[in-house]
């Protein structure tokens, strides 16, 4: 359907909730998978007990998981939580 230079396509309401549903379920994977990275980056000791607080800090958050950033909140957590964390220092 055309109007005014513009295509129109109608949908089901159906496949438009299914659609719409495999697209959030993209961009959580995808903030998954840059969350898991930036634990990985920050040499965990467990990254099993990392992935678990930085999963209730995005469920406290009202922000919701989209809008946290995962560096930040890895970085947030190693500073509330640096036992978590490898930390080599060394002096020379």
């Amino acid at each position: 359907m055309k109007m005014s230079g513009v295509d129109y396509m109608l949908l089901p309401e159906e496949m438009l909730c299914h659609l719409l549903d495999l697209l959030h379920a993209s961009y959580e994977e995808r903030y998954c998978m840059e969350l898991e990275r930036e634990i990985a980056r920050q040499m965990p000791r467990d990254f099993d007990d990392i992935w678990e607080v930085a999963i209730e800090e995005i469920k406290k958050s009202n922000k919701g998981f989209l809008n946290i950033d995962p560096e930040s909140l890895v970085l947030s957590i190693k500073k509330q939580h640096p036992n978590l964390f490898m930390r080599f220092d060394f002096e020379f």
